[in-house]
């Protein structure tokens, strides 16, 4: 089977040999009448406000930011880098990053001739890095985690620079 290159494709493959592995160690047992559960409205309702939190807090992920103070607040997770698009003004940057996944990362910014500008340490999972100030002019740049092959499975994003 080849290997897919998309980092959902690859979930989705690791789920089903996990389901054929536990149906072969845990072979299927008939159900009982006392197994099954009729819902009542108080799980209804629970279940319905559950749905609707998780639907709410889907919509919260922040894609593009325009920040003109100087810190750029980043979250990055094994797939992603949040805001994806950033737009500020030239001058002196700061990046602070917050890894919000399970692997240590760290978060460079690259200018487009591909040459390193900033970049934090290693950030071990829940916790954050601020970097020291560097200089940025008027262009566009990649801000990415360099490590193993994260900005390749979509920990990357963009940086546009303006002239004010």
């Amino acid at each position: 089977m080849p290997i897919p290159c998309e980092p959902q494709a690859l979930i989705v493959a690791a789920a089903a040999q996990a389901t054929m592995a536990l149906a072969a160690i845990f072979p299927a047992r008939p159900m009982r009448a006392q197994m099954i559960r009729i819902m009542t409205p108080a799980m209804a309702a629970r279940l319905l406000a559950a749905l609707l939190l998780a639907l709410a807090l889907a919509g919260c992920a922040q894609s593009s930011a325009t920040d003109r103070t100087g810190l750029l607040r980043l979250r990055v997770t094994e797939y992603t880098i949040t805001p994806e698009s950033i737009t500020v003004p030239r001058g002196l940057v700061r990046l602070r990053v917050t890894n919000a996944g399970v692997l240590v990362h760290e978060v460079a910014v690259a200018n487009g001739a591909g040459h390193l500008v900033g970049q934090t340490g290693a950030i071990f999972p829940g916790h954050a890095a601020t970097t020291a100030p560097f200089a940025l002019t008027p262009g566009s740049y990649r801000v990415y985690d360099p490590g193993a092959n994260y900005a390749d499975l979509g920990a990357y994003g963009s940086l546009r620079v303006t002239g004010r």
